[in-house]
């Protein structure tokens, strides 16, 4: 009988043993669960994020490639504007040298090519300032 004894505790305590793993197993299973989870979270916030890192990236890149564009015309807009002012210097010092032969008309003309000058010569400034300030950008 102390042998029956005996043996039942050890059993008692084999099931109580038994009874631990297992919830052991089970609380390690829903850990599991709940990594699995994080994991898959985490998998799905870094897919969104990179998405939208390359929207972002590729907005800019338009951007860029639009100011780019319009630096491009503005240089392109200077050069024809330098033409036109070393066109009206040239004018203006053939008119000069008539002017100092003498004549009312050739003083005429110098007046007027010299309003032609200055407006060219501020239409350049603007230019000038329109390109500096996309290149700001």
């Amino acid at each position: 009988e102390a042998l029956r004894k005996e043996v039942a505790a050890a059993r008692k305590k084999a099931e109580a043993s038994l009874e631990v793993v297992e919830k052991g197993l089970e609380t390690l299973a829903e850990a599991e669960k709940g990594r699995s989870t994080e994991v898959h979270d985490l998998k799905n916030e870094v897919e969104r994020l990179s998405a939208e890192k390359l929207q972002e990236a590729e907005k800019l890149t338009g951007e860029l490639e639009q100011v780019s564009g319009e630096l491009e015309r503005v240089g392109q807009a200077r050069v024809g504007l330098e033409a036109e002012v070393e066109r009206l210097s040239a004018e203006l010092d053939a008119v000069r040298r008539r002017a100092a032969e003498g004549g009312e008309e050739a003083g005429e003309e110098l007046r007027r090519c010299l309003d032609q000058l200055e407006a060219a010569r501020i239409a350049k400034g603007e230019q000038e300032e329109a390109g500096e300030a996309l290149r700001a950008e």
